[in-house]
């Protein structure tokens, strides 16, 4: 039976599996989906970070609802998001959780290079179970630092109108939305989060061109010059 082949999903070529993945969190089945492949074991094998969360009655009352969320999201709204945040929102959850476990310990809000490195550590087996492109893997880890900006730093704050204007901005937005709604929490923070964003104009590909260095840079060699006319 199914339960016996589980193992064999450990042998199914990736780029299937993440295609899979991805079509069933469009699919608006995803919650009964994924309490079905949790009954047969399929879930401890392909989403180990998921299966865990959803043996804790604290994330099913808060984090688990997150794919009820994508499920009521209007059809053309769910086949429009990208792929970085539908696989953000997978493992936020385990992401979330560490990250209070954490604070619960030091005290305070956990610093965003701290945060980027457990995010990667929660991600890191299912980017490889999966076998993702480096540039998704990326930008899941971008949407995640991201969003770790908007949980943590306030929207009247000075720095809010560059973290709006940075790239992935937006996506980190619709995850934070995504999470509101599950939860019930933290809704006058998404609303200034919104405002804000209508307010401040995303940042220009020049922009970020010349934020990471990538702008073109002065020839290293010396122009000659000229001899005199005599």
């Amino acid at each position: 039976g199914i339960r016996n082949q589980c193992e064999a999903l450990e042998r199914a070529a990736a780029p299937r599996l993440t295609e899979e993945l991805l079509g069933l969190l469009r699919s608006g089945h995803a919650d009964v989906s994924f309490d079905w492949m949790r009954e047969l074991g399929m879930l401890d094998v392909l989403l180990p970070e998921l299966d865990a969360v959803a043996d804790d009655p604290d994330a099913a009352d808060g984090f688990g609802d997150l794919l009820r969320v994508i499920d009521h999201l209007p059809a053309k709204t769910r086949r429009g998001v990208p792929d970085a945040v539908l696989l953000a929102a997978v493992l936020l959850p385990e992401v979330m959780a560490r990250r209070f476990d954490a604070e619960a310990i030091t005290r305070r809000t956990m610093p965003i290079s701290v945060f980027r490195d457990m995010a990667l550590d929660v991600v890191e087996g299912f980017l490889e179970r999966f076998a993702l492109a480096n540039h998704k893997k990326t930008s899941v880890l971008h949407v995640y630092e991201q969003f770790h900006r908007l949980c943590t730093a306030r929207p009247d704050d000075r720095r809010a109108r560059q973290i709006a204007r940075k790239r992935h901005f937006t996506e980190a937005l619709t995850l934070l939305e995504w999470l509101c709604t599950a939860t019930g929490d933290a809704l006058q923070l998404l609303d200034a989060w919104r405002n804000l964003a209508v307010l401040v104009p995303p940042e220009s590909s020049a922009e970020r061109s010349r934020g990471d260095g990538g702008g073109r840079r002065p020839s290293s060699r010396r122009r000659r010059r000229r001899a005199p006319r005599r």
